[in-house]
């Protein structure tokens, strides 16, 4: 009786139909991979996502970048600058000294290059931090300069070369009116705004520093921010802006702040130092 029990029992097992199989698994979505890493890590490791901590050492690495990229830009600057002051001079209006002018076709001119200039500064910096910043957030992270942001921020550019041009303009005008209170000729005129790269002021290296340093800040910080946003894993940030200076950027240290008000608020002043760092959404 036992043998016809098992031989029954082996022919409904013949006859039930073969298990079904789970279908095929696509690839992990960005937010499984990150849970992935997550569960990888330590406890440690784990506690010290988003920390002060973490800021100051995306700061320190974001100043590193910045330096290398201000020193790189700086005599484009210059020379930039330099051009300028020699245009302006040698297109003064010598007819008539009490109204010399400054002629608008060489700051124009200036303009022109200026933001050309800048646009290349920007795209570096873009193409490489984006990418970096992606990637540091989720493995396999892709970023392209055609992204709608990117081009979004691309296109504020002018508006800020526009500034430049306008600060420019004011500090010469202001150097025109003091030589001619001093009783300047149009050459004295002339060979006093060609001398200003040499000096402090308007068309100086200094000045050229400011704006080289000043951009590379704005586009680290601009490139971090689109790069994180293009994950669609970060919200929030932490933020580092140093301790030993101005008010406004000591209040912020060490906040979190979310991913719009640091893209509004990607630096307080020129050259300011201000990084953050990603606090990654993995829910």
């Amino acid at each position: 009786r036992e043998a016809e029990e098992r031989e029954h029992e082996q022919e409904l097992a013949e006859s039930r139909p073969p298990p079904m199989l789970p279908p095929p698994e696509g690839p992990p979505s960005p937010k499984a991979q990150v849970r992935e890493i997550m569960k990888s890590r330590s406890v440690r490791a784990k506690s010290a996502l988003g920390t002060v901590a973490a800021a100051e050492r995306a700061q320190r690495a974001a100043l590193r970048y910045r330096r290398d990229r201000e020193d790189d830009y700086t005599p484009q600057y210059h020379a930039l600058f330099a051009g300028a002051a020699r245009a302006i001079a040698g297109r003064l209006d010598g007819s008539r000294k009490e109204a010399v002018e400054i002629d608008a076709r060489a700051l124009d001119d200036f303009e022109a290059r200026l933001l050309e200039l800048t646009t290349d500064h920007w795209r570096e910096i873009l193409a490489e931090i984006g990418t970096q910043a992606a990637e540091s957030v989720t493995l396999g992270a892709t970023f392209s300069l055609a992204n709608e942001n990117v081009v979004r921020v691309l296109d504020t550019l002018a508006t800020r070369v526009q500034g430049i041009v306008e600060t420019t303009r004011t500090d010469l005008r202001a150097v025109i009116d003091k030589g001619l209170a001093a009783g300047d000729s149009i050459d004295d005129l002339a060979k006093r705004i060609r001398a200003l790269p040499g000096e402090a002021g308007t068309f100086s290296e200094a000045r050229a520093r400011v704006v080289s340093r000043t951009e590379s800040g704005e586009a680290y910080n601009a490139a971090s921010a689109l790069g994180w946003r293009s994950t669609g894993l970060v919200k929030s940030v932490r933020i580092a802006d140093g301790v030993d200076f101005d008010e406004p950027c000591r209040s912020v240290n060490g906040t979190m702040q979310t991913l719009e008000w640091f893209e509004a608020n990607r630096l307080a002043h020129p050259s300011c130092t201000r990084a953050a760092s990603p606090i990654v959404d993995a829910t």
